[in-house]
């Protein structure tokens, strides 16, 4: 990757047809997500129009990293997709609850016919 420590890995959906981008760091500030956003751009063009983000190695994100991720679901709805956050730590999920970003990120709906939760 150019000499750039890799920030996410691409795994396998065992539910579905799925690709989730696993976020590696334990944060996602100003300096991580300057590495992250053209990663998570480069999924979601190539596995768009929906990308399913793996936040459960992450433990903070600051004001850079949420806009990060804003920019990034304003791009999957640009093309009539959409951003999901998935396996967000009770501290991730609390900042989306407080900044009200919570709602912009909504949880994903199981797999049509498979009743299984959606997370990995």
């Amino acid at each position: 990757m150019d000499g750039i420590t890799p920030v996410g890995q691409e795994v396998e959906r065992p539910v579905g047809d799925r690709s989730v981008y696993r976020v590696q760091e334990d944060s996602i500030d100003a300096t991580t997500a300057w590495d992250l956003r053209p990663a998570l751009l480069r999924a979601l063009y190539r596995d768009g129009p929906d990308l399913w983000v793996d936040l459960g190695a992450v433990r903070f994100i600051d004001s850079s990293g949420l806009g990060m991720l804003v920019g990034v679901l304003k791009e999957a709805r640009d093309g009539n997709g959409h951003l999901y956050l998935i396996n967000p730590s009770r501290e991730l999920r609390r900042i989306l609850e407080v900044t009200g970003l919570d709602s912009l990120f909504e949880e994903p709906e199981p797999e049509p016919g498979t009743g299984s939760d959606p997370t990995p």
